[in-house]
């Protein structure tokens, strides 16, 4: 009887994670600004592209450094595939990465928060940002 209560726990508390996240409107995001916890920063580009694709503008502290990459990409589905340059802010010395691939995952709970995940190559491979919230949107 308790493996059938916990089970059904586990089982319900995973439906109720899925309702915590929306479909993401892209269209919906073009112009905003976001601003994470960790004082990093999610610009979404105020320009509409071609059908189906986005640039971003990410910045980012890691360790004593300021890091802003900025890329586009393919959207499909909750993603952004595409690629990167990134510099060190402050740091004349030029790009540190150039034509990194990255697929940028981008997810919305109800509370309207953004959570962002980057897979792939150069500084942002394994980041992510959690708990955005919107600061400015230019639409």
């Amino acid at each position: 009887m308790k493996k059938a209560m916990i089970l059904l726990i586990v089982v319900l508390g995973s439906f109720s994670m899925l309702s915590c996240q929306l479909e993401i409107d892209f269209d919906a995001l073009y112009g905003s600004n976001w601003e994470f916890s960790n004082d990093s920063l999610y610009f979404f580009s105020s320009e509409y592209m071609e059908p189906n694709a986005m640039d971003f503008h990410l910045v980012f502290q890691s360790g004593e450094d300021y890091y802003s990459c900025i890329g586009n990409g393919v959207i499909d589905g909750d993603k952004i595939m595409g690629s990167y340059d990134c510099n060190i802010v402050e740091d004349e010395a030029g790009p540190i990465a150039t034509d990194q691939n990255i697929t940028v995952i981008i997810r919305m709970s109800n509370n309207d928060k953004l959570t962002v995940y980057c897979v792939g190559e150069g500084p942002l491979d394994g980041k992510h940002f959690i708990n955005g919230e919107r600061k400015i949107s230019h639409r």
